[in-house]
């Protein structure tokens, strides 16, 4: 059996003990037992007796583990108890039952793992969501060590998506959802037809104090390509698009009152009751006649980070 002695070890322990009792160390060591009083002759005879006694025990103690195999209760009964890394019999090992594991599946094996890992991100997102608030300019600001306005500030508006952002150089501050002009998929050619213009600009105009849509930041619509094409369509006379090319020239507003349109911006009153029922009306989220709007918030933030001439592209 495991960590006990076999009958092959103990016969030939036993034989050890046979030689050893046979040997003259044996018959010294029972002549050392032989009485302090007794002679030389005495003590050497006691001792051979001695060692006849020592070999007629290892006799016995072959014939009996030669005959040795420990059983259950071999242990039990000592008086002492067994070594700690020898356990008494039998030894019982209880192992749990496997757990049953849901086999991937045999189309796409990382199905199953690829669904778990996107569970846990969006838990993880909705939390982080819930738990922290969303950082405005100022504070992406003061995180990027950028001071406001911002130096190389511009604005990036992507229609089809309906996403601002403020950029600074290479670096994005911030993305804002935004409403646009009820007609948002196509460009803005003429006055009334509800279209935000796209193309390269840059902020015209400043106001804070007298707008009915909280802050108005006026772009620089029409812009060159959008003169030129009216010229030569005979949309505006040679005298508007002349107006229109100086004062481009010296980043100011161009002229508004024309057969194109004009004072398009970015401005607040998304949260209002204003954009709600113009919304409601139209059955869509873009409720401007062309402008680019947000929440009265976010029209702040955005004022603080820009200054006149800010760059703004807006995108298909």
């Amino acid at each position: 059996m495991k960590n006990y002695p076999s009958r092959r070890f103990a016969a030939r322990f036993a034989a050890c003990l046979c030689a050893f009792a046979a040997s003259p160390h044996a018959r010294f060591a029972g002549a050392q037992e032989a009485p302090h009083d007794a002679s030389a002759n005495d003590a050497m005879r006691a001792g051979t007796t001695r060692a006849g006694v020592h070999v007629a025990d290892a006799a016995e103690v072959a014939r009996v583990l030669a005959g040795f195999a420990p059983d259950e209760n071999t242990f039990r009964n000592m008086p002492y108890p067994p070594l700690q890394d020898r356990p008494p019999f039998p030894i019982r090992i209880e192992v749990a039952p496997p757990q049953k594991v849901a086999a991937p599946s045999q189309e796409n094996p990382g199905k199953n793992a690829k669904a778990k890992i996107a569970a846990t991100k969006i838990e993880i997102t909705s939390q982080a969501e819930i738990a922290q608030p969303a950082e405005t300019v100022q504070g992406a600001a003061r995180r990027l060590k950028l001071a406001l306005p911002l130096a190389r500030g511009r604005l990036i508006i992507w229609k089809s998506q309906r996403r601002l952002e403020v950029w600074n150089d290479k670096t994005l501050v911030k993305t804002f959802r935004v409403a646009l002009g009820a007609q948002r998929i196509s460009a803005k050619q003429t006055q009334g037809d509800s279209r935000t213009p796209e193309g390269e600009f840059f902020l015209c105009t400043r106001n804070a104090s007298t707008s009915a849509f909280h802050i108005f930041l006026g772009l620089s619509y029409p812009a060159m390509p959008d003169a030129t094409r009216a010229v030569q369509s005979k949309k505006i006379s040679p005298r508007e698009f002349q107006i229109i090319q100086n004062r481009l020239a010296a980043r100011s507003a161009p002229l508004w009152r024309t057969r194109l349109g004009g004072w398009v911006g970015i401005h607040g009153g998304s949260n209002g009751a204003f954009a709600a029922g113009q919304s409601k009306k139209r059955g869509r989220a873009d409720w401007t006649a062309g402008c680019i709007a947000l929440t009265d918030k976010e029209i702040e933030e955005i004022y603080a980070a820009t200054k006149l001439g800010t760059p703004v592209s807006i995108r298909p």
